[in-house]
């Protein structure tokens, strides 16, 4: 029980880590335009992009792990689906970090 408890508060702190704003907008202090509320763009859309598809491909192979844990149906569509986004994500950023 506490393995699935630990699987799923994983699995929810990296989905949100997919909204966590860019360690160099941290540092500046301003995360937001406060007037769009859109990030700033000293990130770009593809890396912001790439970080997200990371999270919640790690997301989603915890959720299938615990779906499997459970025998729950769900665990054979979340493990692929999580593992594709991540090979997709490690490859996205791998091909745009020269």
């Amino acid at each position: 029980m506490l393995l699935l408890a630990g699987l799923e508060g994983l699995a929810i702190v990296y989905f949100l880590k997919a909204f966590e704003p860019s360690k160099a907008d941290m540092l500046a202090g301003h995360a937001f335009d406060s007037s769009t509320l859109t990030p700033s763009v000293s990130e770009g859309v593809f890396s912001v992009l790439a970080r997200q598809v990371l999270a919640f491909g790690s997301a989603a192979i915890f959720i299938g792990i615990a779906f499997k844990l459970q025998f729950w149906e769900g665990a054979v569509i979340m493990l692929p689906i999580g593992i594709g986004m991540l090979l997709l994500a490690i490859a996205w950023q791998s091909s745009t970090v020269v």
